[in-house]
């Protein structure tokens, strides 16, 4: 009995020592068994996970972006709004400033000038003046080399007529001689010498019509006083200018005698009567 309770001790405790070698190597095939089937199952959801947050991001994104471009697209079409007027303002207001500056030169040489140029005194300084007359006999003339004469005249820097303002021509009526002396003193009687000394001349208007040179046509009109009578009258002047800048008249006037109150005399009894109308021709230079 003994021996067979010696094996038995000696199987359980070559059991007992059997089931934890058998107990340590199925331990380590167990974890290593269930640390391989965890793995992939967590290794898969993570990799599910961030595949959602990267979509989910992307589609957030572009809606942010739309909004920012259409900003800027707002404020571009304001900028060319305000660009227009401004150009607009600078082209209005560059012309508006230099015309002023076009017109004012022309105006301020043309007062320079005017200032500068003034009338000046012209005096006689020689001349003739010869009445022709008829009658029932012969023709007759009567001849003055001496008289008086006043202009205001405007010569402008290149010595060119501008304008007669005025201008008086004054004949001592016995200035006015013939050959013969009785004549004369028919002449003198019939014109009233006594009473009105002078045939006085005024002018009002003169137009002046340049002709070649130093030539001009004068148009005058003004009042002519014979024997305390005065008519207003017409008549044609040539002017010539010289170089000294001395003025040269000449000119023919028709006057009828009784519009001047004057009867035309009769000599020899009669015999010998004159014509109502005479010629004045004259001549007359002055200077300054």
């Amino acid at each position: 009995m003994k021996p067979l309770l010696a094996l038995f001790l000696f199987a359980l405790l070559f059991s007992a020592c059997a089931e934890p070698e058998s107990s340590t190597t199925s331990t380590p095939e167990q974890p290593k068994e269930e640390m391989i089937t965890p793995p992939p199952v967590e290794e898969v959801t993570t990799a599910e996970q961030p595949t959602e947050q990267a979509t989910e991001t992307p589609i957030d994104k572009p809606a942010i972006k739309p909004e920012k471009a259409t900003k800027p697209a707002d404020k571009t079409p304001d900028k060319p709004k305000t660009d227009p007027v401004k150009e607009e303002v600078k082209k209005e207001e560059a012309p508006k400033t230099a015309p002023p500056v076009v017109v004012k030169e022309p105006e301020v040489v043309k007062e320079k000038v005017e200032v500068k140029i003034s009338a000046e005194s012209f005096k006689f300084s020689s001349g003739e003046m010869k009445i022709d007359g008829t009658s029932t006999l012969h023709a007759w003339e009567m001849v003055a080399s001496s008289f008086s004469a006043e202009a205001m005249v405007l010569l402008n820097a290149s010595n060119e007529l501008s304008s007669i303002e005025s201008l008086t021509l004054t004949l001592p009526v016995k200035n006015l001689k013939h050959k013969d002396n009785k004549l004369n003193e028919n002449a003198w009687e019939t014109l009233k010498a006594d009473q009105h000394k002078n045939i006085v001349f005024k002018l009002s208007k003169a137009t002046i019509t340049p002709q070649q040179g130093n030539a001009y046509q004068v148009k005058a009109t003004g009042s002519l006083t014979i024997s305390g009578v005065t008519r207003e009258i017409s008549l044609d002047a040539a002017c010539r200018v010289g170089d000294n800048k001395s003025l040269t008249f000449t000119g023919i006037k028709v006057i009828k005698m009784t519009d001047h109150g004057v009867k035309p005399p009769s000599f020899m009894l009669g015999a010998m009567k004159t014509g109502d109308n005479v010629t004045l021709n004259f001549k007359v230079v002055m200077s300054r």
